[in-house]
């Protein structure tokens, strides 16, 4: 078994600087080419074991991988050492003569025969590694598809919150134009960001993580909830008289209450999860000319008779 060279960075600091570099070529290309051990069938039909140990954890941060088949055996016997054999606050203690200074007990998970031995953050490590270059390679993909398609031969027009989007007057003779406009936008923005990078509303009531939108925004994929709530702040922080609340909160059973008074807006929207990949929109309309006038709208555009 032969490992990398020295000078091969280690994991950790090769996770924290793709986080944070925007040349997601060069992220992609380092991550697909970054050292990788033990792929051979050989190892692949091993079975993984788990021990406990004193270690310097330092000494576990590796400057290579090992195969995704291989780091999910690890992590499966490491939560069931968790689970199985938690250490006793009573018996079987080791005092602190009974180990080298600066060492920490942790689990070592490992397969027979001589191969090394990964602790449970170095095998997280390698599990972040492998999540990393799924997330690039879908980073990729949607600037591919951005700036692939032909933008300005859609027609379509939205029907959802036209107005307050000022895209009601919006023909089909110009809508081609208006989405080649936002791709060059979007674009621009997307290039020039990091996987770590977050976007924040200005009124402090949303964010969204990059890693959190890649690979969830184009081709056959569906909108997440984080970027349905995310979209929906963002059309009632540019209103101004218009609450989002949190799209978890049906599921939570409550909702968190704006941090203004609820009288300073005129109308308040949650979105809803119906089943599956279908969603609906709760809107609720305040009127407080005398007595407060409550009125809900619900908004279900396949108008089926199961909701």
């Amino acid at each position: 078994m032969s490992l990398p060279d020295k000078q091969v960075p280690s994991l950790s600091r090769v996770l924290e600087w793709a986080n944070h570099t925007t040349d997601r070529f060069h992220v992609s290309e380092l991550l697909n080419n970054y050292p990788a051990i033990m792929e051979d069938d050989f190892m692949g039909s091993r079975t993984a074991r788990c021990e406990r140990g004193y270690v310097f954890t330092d000494d576990y941060d590796y400057n290579y991988v090992i195969p995704k088949s291989l780091v999910t055996k690890l992590e499966a016997v490491l939560e069931a050492e968790k689970m199985n054999r938690s250490s006793s606050k009573y018996f079987n203690n080791v005092s602190e003569a009974d180990h080298p200074e600066g060492t920490t007990e942790t689990l070592l998970a490992f397969f027979p025969g001589g191969s090394p031995k990964f602790t449970s953050g170095a095998v997280y490590r390698m599990k972040a590694f492998y999540s990393l270059r799924k997330k690039c390679e879908a980073w990729l993909a949607d600037m591919d598809w951005i700036l692939s398609t032909k933008w300005d031969t859609l027609l379509a027009t939205p029907e959802l919150f036209d107005e307050e989007t000022d895209s009601d007057e919006l023909l089909p003779s110009t809508a081609g134009v208006k989405h080649k406009e936002l791709a060059t936008e979007v674009a621009a923005i997307l290039g020039g960001v990091n996987l770590s990078s977050i976007f924040r509303l200005t009124s402090g009531e949303g964010a969204v993580k990059v890693d959190q939108l890649v690979g969830m925004l184009v081709r056959d994929r569906m909108l997440s909830d984080i970027i349905m709530d995310f979209s929906l702040r963002c059309i009632c922080n540019t209103l101004g008289d218009c609450y989002a609340l949190d799209s978890f909160a049906p599921t939570m059973g409550y909702a968190l209450p704006p941090k203004e008074r609820i009288s300073r807006f005129n109308y308040i929207v949650l979105p809803v999860h119906l089943n599956g990949i279908h969603w609906g929109i709760i809107i609720v309309s305040l009127s407080y000319h005398g007595n407060p006038i409550i009125t809900p709208y619900y908004y279900e555009p396949l108008c089926s008779k199961a909701y």
